[in-house]
Formats: C-alpha cells, sequence, structure tokens
C-alpha cells in the first residue's frame, strides 16, 4: 500500500476485527466470467441496447461510438427509438423492463469475477453495491456465507420507509443495492436522466433510506472505494449525502488521473488514493489480516409444523434450508420407529432453536391451532417462533400468528399467490438462517 502510512494501515486492519470497514462497489466492478474471459454488465446491456434500436428504429440516431459501451448514453438514446412517421415507439417503462429481461437472462448462471471471490474470501461485513447485480452475492454464498442478505433501495418507491434492514456482521453480510437491483424494473438507474431523479429524490431522502443502514455510516467507519469513476458527478452528491464519511478514513485504489478531481476528493472527503488497483490493494490486505479462521456454527435445529394439505410446502422450504451448513430439519415427515406423532412433534418443539409455522386455511383448521399457546409461551422463553403465510387465509385474525418473533413474507403476502414462488421460498430459508445465527 504505497501511499498509506504504517498508522493508516493498521487501523485499516483493525477496522475488520471490530466489523467497522464498509467496502462500496462501483460499476467497473460489475462484470462476469464468460469463457474465460471478464465481461462488463453495463457494456453488455449497452450492446443488447444498440441491437434492439438497430432493429426497431426507422429513422438514423447519431450515437457516438466513443460512448457506444456506457449504458447511461446508450439508453438515452434507446428512448429516442421513432416509427417510420417520426413516432416516438418506446417508453422509460420499456427500457427498463428490457434491462430486467436481458439480466435475467444474462445472469442466471454468470460466474463472479476473481476480484469477487477475493471481497468473498475478507472479512466485510457490509458491502455497499452501486450497481444492479447481485455476483458478489453470489460469490459470498460460494464461499460459505449462506447467511448473506441482501437489500435494496428503489428511488421510485412511494413508501416513505423502504422497511428494516438485517443487522450486517462477518458471518452474515449485508450487501446493499444502492442503486436498485436488476430484477425489479422500478428501481433501476440506468440514463443520466434517472440519475439526476435518483439524487433529488435520494438526497431529500423521499423514500427514507433505512435506519439501519444510516447507523453503519457513522464517523467511526473505515471506507473502501472499488470500481467508480472519479470524475463522475454522482460520486460527488453521493459523499454529500452521507456527510459523516468526510470524517472518515476513506482509501481507494487506482488513483484519477486528473490532478484536480484527485486534489478535491482527497481535500473535501479525506479519500486516500492508493497507487495500486483494486485486485493488488486487496491482496495486499488480504496478506495483513488475521488469519483467523470462522468459528464453527453449533448445530442449530428447525422444527417445521404444518398440515398435512401443505406437505409441499413444507418440502419447498426443506429443500431451500438444506444447502446451510449446521442445521438439523424435523417436520411430520421424520419420524423415529418407536414414537408417535404427539411424542415427536413435542420433542421437536422442545430441542428446536426455531418453530416454522406454514400457515394456510388447512393449518388454521388443524389441531396444530392447540399448541399456539405453548409456542406462544417457548416465543416468550426466548424461542423463535416464524408464522410463514403460505396461503390466502385469515390468519391475521388471530393475534398469536401476528405476534410471532416475525411473519414472513414481510407484510404477510401469500407466498401461494406470487408469480416466483421458488424465488420467495428461497429469500425466507435465507431469513430463517439468519435468525438462527444472530447473536451466536
Amino acid at each position: 500500500m504505497n501511499s498509506m502510512t504504517e498508522l493508516q494501515r493498521e487501523n485499516l486492519l483493525k477496522s475488520f476485527d471490530t466489523e467497522s470497514c464498509i467496502l462500496w462497489l462501483g460499476p467497473q466492478v460489475s462484470a462476469f466470467l464468460e469463457n474465460g474471459e471478464q465481461v462488463s454488465v453495463q457494456a453488455r446491456l449497452a450492446q443488447k441496447l444498440l441491437e434492439y434500436i438497430e432493429l426497431h428504429n426507422k429513422i438514423p440516431l447519431d450515437i457516438d461510438p466513443q460512448f457506444s459501451e456506457l449504458l447511461e448514453y446508450v439508453g438515452q438514446k434507446f428512448l429516442l427509438i421513432r416509427n417510420g412517421q417520426g413516432t416516438l415507439q418506446v417508453k422509460d417503462v420499456d427500457l427498463r423492463r428490457n434491462i430486467t429481461e436481458w439480466c435475467q437472462e444474462m445472469l442466471k448462471n454468470a460466474e463472479p469475477t476473481p476480484l469477487h471471490r477475493l471481497i468473498a474470501g475478507m472479512s466485510f461485513h457490509l458491502i455497499i453495491n452501486a450497481c444492479g447485480d447481485q455476483l458478489i452475492v453470489k460469490a459470498l454464498e460460494d464461499a460459505g456465507y449462506y447467511g448473506t442478505a441482501y437489500r435494496y433501495y428503489n428511488f421510485r418507491e412511494s413508501k416513505k420507509n423502504q422497511g428494516q434492514i438485517p443487522k450486517p456482521s462477518v458471518t452474515n453480510p449485508l450487501v446493499f443495492g444502492l442503486m436498485g437491483h436488476y430484477e425489479d424494473y422500478s428501481s433501476l438507474v440506468i440514463t443520466e436522466a434517472h440519475r439526476l431523479e435518483f439524487f433529488e429524490k435520494f438526497i431529500r431522502n423521499e423514500p427514507r433510506v433505512p435506519d439501519g443502514l444510516m447507523q453503519h455510516l457513522d464517523k467511526d467507519k473505515k471506507h473502501i472505494f472499488l470500481g467508480f469513476k472519479w470524475g463522475d458527478w454522482p460520486l460527488r452528491l453521493l459523499f454529500q449525502k452521507f456527510p459523516d464519511i468526510r470524517d472518515c478514513d476513506s482509501y481507494a485504489p487506482a488513483s484519477p488521473d486528473d490532478r484536480f478531481v484527485r486534489d478535491f476528493f482527497k481535500e473535501h472527503f479525506q479519500v486516500e488514493f492508493v497507487a495500486t488497483n483494486d485486485e493488488e490493494f486487496l491482496l495486499n490486505l488480504k496478506e495483513n489480516l488475521s488469519k483467523t479462521p470462522l468459528p464453527a456454527t453449533p448445530l442449530k435445529r428447525i422444527a417445521i409444523l404444518r398440515a398435512d394439505e401443505n406437505r409441499e410446502d413444507s418440502a419447498q422450504l426443506e429443500r431451500q434450508l438444506r444447502p446451510f451448513p449446521n442445521i438439523k430439519l424435523w417436520s411430520d415427515d421424520v419420524m423415529e420407529l418407536g414414537k408417535n406423532i404427539e411424542q415427536a412433534r413435542q420433542e421437536a418443539l422442545d430441542a428446536a432453536h426455531l418453530i416454522a409455522l406454514i400457515v394456510s386455511a388447512d393449518f388454521l383448521n388443524s389441531p396444530l391451532m392447540e399448541l399456539l399457546p405453548q409456542l406462544t409461551e417457548m416465543k416468550r422463553n426466548g424461542k423463535k417462533v416464524v408464522t410463514i403465510v403460505a396461503h390466502p387465509c385469515h390468519w391475521s385474525e388471530i393475534r398469536t400468528l401476528t405476534q410471532m418473533t416475525k411473519v414472513l413474507p414481510e407484510g404477510g403476502a401469500p407466498i401461494s399467490l406470487s408469480h416466483q414462488q421458488e424465488l420467495v421460498w428461497k429469500n425466507i430459508a435465507q431469513m430463517l438462517y439468519q435468525l438462527l445465527t444472530e447473536n451466536g
């Protein structure tokens, strides 16, 4: 780390031990491997847009080849597609929906880059991603961080508060998509016009940035910035939004060529530019980090209660939970010889660290409802009990079910009504794992 003093280096390394080092990922980190070659997500999307423009536009557009790989530039040109009579043929929502569709196809089985893998091998508890992809999440999960949480900000969302975010930790890191998520077209920030609208609302805090994120951006943190174009105007506004960052130590490899830009960020926001590239910077840092392995996770037990009619729902949840390490599952399908169902169920409830209730109309009309007073007492004594709304029913009329440790999905929307049920079950399994592993 050429331009860092010994004290700066030591303080940065210590920040990993105290979970006070925050990693910011910029657009240049948004890439994936294809046939062994690294491909920029934004450049590939710009290429797809250009192909679409060539196919559908009937009046020539003035597109500068110099900017043909800039998504924000090509996205703006996409909105100028006209028919032979000169009538505009697309709307902003068409742009965002196309990007979402292409990303789902392009990134479905995409391989994270070596830089993603390197990041995943370090002890970052909070990663703020300024791109819409989840490649860093995949790298973290591949590295064994099965409790990784992903949340994102949607500047078009009308809600004043965009909900709670889980507390990040080294074992259960949080990745926060600052500028939306490619799978939610309503959240995307693509064109320059989008960026203007985004920062106008973002700086006004409408909708509000989650408090759970803001409380981690105080004056006692260290920040590492990778993959940003320091000459871009949005970066100045980003720093302006988080004033405490200017009182923190911030580090960035690949010093900008422009002396004016470099001096501005160094003098105004205390950014220390290090004369190296992203991977060399992290490798140097990793070599100096403590090599203490993550503590072994003790065995955690989950008991699943469901009506007979909801056997497939239980199987869906179990399939999503099995990849997580050190978890033992129990449901009515798991029976030891010589035990009746009531005896086996009671032993499972007593031993469980978390009890999952798969709620439906069948559940509400089953003998399992007689267990609610006992489950309430177990919750009062520290056991985690989660209501999972699998199908439409009047669960919210039963106070006990609404007052469990958590209701999933958030808001209580029935899973069976979702168009992406498998994804919902995956997210629920991840949240259950986070509940199990938080606070040890």
